[in-house]
């Protein structure tokens, strides 16, 4: 018997909470997320994926869209201090509604100063994103990145001057495990929800990258996906289960290069 079958028996033994020690004290964090992901898709297929969690799959900087408002989705769904879908408490998540309308172009601030900087050749302190930050810090409210100072304001604009440059000479390349356990630098990169018609919205981490990214022209980053529509995964069933692509609805054959698609399009002829 498979290391994931014992678990579920175990899991309707015991219970979850029992379940959930039981699987933290014994695997390593990355790898007990997967695990748990894999028992809950068996479980219930309407509300797990069955893609890996820490797939990381790349995107076009300019195709993400902004999630504009962040609404519930159902109990299990958890967020950060900023009402966003927490990073990686929500891994594996499938959710029916309607949280994927709620998206925007991106337009950020920060996205709109660094186009000032870099495309119209103006100073930092000319934008209207800086302007506001150090009006803020007048007023002693919340400054970007939590900076104290207008020197350390501009500090920060000189080191994303030196990350734009960077991306313009080598391109993107991902993130690079920073800590003890190495398994935490996958979520320093970029994270994306995708909509019933694939459409891929950024949930958090790496905005100024993306913002970046958008401007110098890079065609492809890194991105790990954090909650599909119930409908996209639906999707991904069909083709899974699909012996051949003639199988496939034309609808669904329109979406084989999708980039969250791609890892099992590739096993059917």
């Amino acid at each position: 018997m498979n290391l994931a079958k014992q678990s579920v028996i175990k899991l309707k033994k015991e219970g979850l909470k029992e379940f959930s020690r039981a699987t933290i004290s014994y695997l390593t964090p990355m790898s007990a997320i997967k695990l748990k992901t894999k028992i809950y898709r068996k479980i219930d297929k309407t509300k797990y994926t069955d893609a890996d969690p820490f797939k990381i799959i790349y995107v076009r900087p300019d195709k993400i869209w902004k999630m504009e408002q962040f609404i519930p989705i159902d109990q299990r769904v958890e967020y950060d201090s900023r009402g966003r879908y927490h990073y990686w408490k929500n891994i594996g998540y499938v959710s029916d509604g309607d949280w994927d309308k709620r998206a925007k172009k991106y337009n950020t601030d920060f996205y709109k100063a660094a186009k000032k900087r870099y495309d119209g050749g103006k100073d930092w302190k000319e934008t209207k994103f800086v302007k506001k930050n150090i009006e803020l810090l007048k007023k002693k409210k919340t400054v970007w990145k939590g900076c104290k100072t207008e020197k350390e304001i501009l500090k920060k604009c000189e080191y994303y001057d030196d990350l734009f440059h960077d991306l313009q000479k080598n391109g993107y390349r991902e993130s690079q495990p920073n800590t003890f356990f190495g398994w935490k630098g996958e979520f320093d990169e970029l994270t994306l929800n995708i909509g019933r018609d694939g459409k891929l919205m950024r949930n958090n981490s790496a905005g100024h990258r993306l913002a970046l990214a958008r401007i110098a022209g890079i065609q492809s980053m890194p991105a790990r996906v954090l909650l599909r529509h119930k409908k996209w995964q639906e999707r991904r069933n069909r083709i899974n289960s699909a012996s051949s692509i003639k199988k496939l609805d034309k609808e669904t054959k329109k979406y084989l290069g999708h980039p969250d698609l791609r890892d099992i399009a590739k096993n059917i002829n």
